[in-house]
């Protein structure tokens, strides 16, 4: 059998072929959301600093209970207070990441109990501007819910800082204490440097 002998470039282009293939077939992340850091430095210090000295620490922290959760991350003199620079900083983190989204796979418990049937959504801080919307999610028999909304497309949370509010209404009326919701204590810094984080976000509430 005569042997036919192919040319050298035919492996080449028949793999680029295929990769271009399949690069297309791959769907594109999100954009990054068009984030102002300086902007929200300054927003964040005007939304929480309540003394007027240019940072935000103690009650005024606990105030902005994602930001209160960063402060490992967001405190970079370790002064246990908050700066318009370093909220900026933090944003630009963000913005530089290699991640836009995180996982928005969260399980919820009343009393040590799975919570069906309840709406969590993660509600930016005003701070961060409109450049991305609130996202959300519905928990299931199992209290966990995947939280999605601000692209379809994408499931998950963009990185930042949210409050989290968890609703859930029986007959008009809302059954979850207020400071879960309309006056929710809870804050959630969505990001990707969190050593050994969960990729499950947990709620344990209390009546």
């Amino acid at each position: 059998m005569k042997r036919i002998r192919l040319p050298c470039w035919l492996p080449l282009l028949a793999a680029a072929f295929i990769s271009a293939g399949c690069c297309n077939r791959m769907p594109k992340g999100p954009d990054k959301p068009a984030l102002d850091p300086s902007a929200s430095g300054q927003k964040a210090i005007a939304d929480y600093d309540t003394n007027g000295d240019g940072q935000i620490a103690g009650e005024e922290l606990a105030a902005c209970p994602a930001l209160e959760m960063a402060l490992p991350r967001v405190d970079k003199n370790a002064d246990s207070a908050i700066s318009a620079a370093e909220v900026a900083d933090r944003i630009n983190y963000y913005l530089n990441a290699k991640t836009t989204i995180i996982s928005g796979s969260v399980e919820v418990t009343m009393d040590g109990e799975p919570l069906t049937g309840a709406t969590v959504t993660f509600e930016p801080e005003t701070f961060l501007g409109d450049a991305f919307k609130a996202c959300t999610g519905v928990t299931d028999e199992r209290g966990v819910a995947f939280v999605t909304g601000h692209d379809a497309k994408f499931p998950g949370i963009y990185l930042g800082f949210s409050r989290v509010r968890i609703s859930k209404e029986d007959g008009g009326s809302e059954t979850i204490p207020a400071r879960y919701n309309t006056e929710s204590e809870l804050g959630y810094e969505a990001t990707d440097d969190i050593p050994d984080v969960s990729n499950v976000i947990q709620f344990k509430l209390t009546r």
